[in-house]
């Protein structure tokens, strides 16, 4: 094809761009491009990133401790044996805010590490053979792990050990812990955690247990004995 001058005769022009058109026109179908490939685009407003969620902090937090006091127990079911559950349950929801507060509440309770740390690690705390601890922590590692289907033999030695009311207890203990658990991931209500505490994963630092050996003990029992006389 040759193209004439623009001073040459204006009909052969004509025929030639209108040749030209009409083989851009095919080239364009039959590599299928879309006409946003080929015309100039506005450009498109970046999508604004989400910030983090403290819209309504001071509301939520209150809401938060609000469930995690109804995580106490009410009597049949004591204050450790409730941590028991709380840990299990901030443990399974991977909730850092509420381990953090449960962690130092089942210390208060008397909770020894031997068995924060099983729970650190998801794993079954070795509590004596049919102790009640023992029984409350099956009963609600069931309830977290199969929405409340508890199997028959859990059932019935959770009632043995604690009786119905305290049956009716833990359920209570386990979902107002586990309330509070969704209240504080949703939301990303921030806590409070030590230096060197890993804030997204703070039950890694309960994992470490050291067993006291009779040495380490009786040197626990003179500090405490020199505390009382020099202090």
């Amino acid at each position: 094809m040759l193209t004439p001058r623009y001073d040459d005769d204006a009909a052969e022009l004509g025929a030639a761009v209108a040749e030209m058109a009409g083989c851009a026109l095919e080239t364009i179908q039959a590599m299928g491009w879309q006409p946003s490939e080929l015309l100039p685009q506005p450009a498109k407003a970046a999508k604004p990133s989400p910030g983090p969620r403290v819209f309504a902090a001071a509301p939520l937090e209150a809401a938060a401790a609000a469930q995690r006091s109804k995580a106490t127990g009410a009597g049949t079911i004591s204050a450790r044996e409730a941590k028991v559950a709380c840990l299990a349950t901030a443990y399974a929801a991977k909730a850092p805010a509420e381990w953090m507060a449960h962690v130092s509440e089942a210390r208060k309770a008397g909770l020894e590490d031997e068995h924060i740390s099983s729970l650190a690690r998801g794993a079954t705390p070795a509590f004596d053979g049919g102790s009640r601890e023992a029984a409350v922590y099956l009963v609600a590692a069931e309830m977290i792990s199969r929405m409340g289907r508890v199997a028959e033999e859990t059932y019935t030695a959770g009632v043995a050990a604690v009786g119905e009311k305290g049956m009716q207890e833990l359920v209570a203990v386990v979902g107002a812990a586990m309330a509070a658990a969704l209240t504080t991931n949703t939301f990303e209500v921030a806590a409070s955690f030590p230096a060197g505490v890993n804030p997204k994963a703070p039950w890694e630092s309960d994992r470490i247990y050291v067993p006291l050996t009779p040495q380490t003990e009786s040197m626990k029992k003179m500090e405490r004995a020199a505390s009382t006389i020099f202090y």
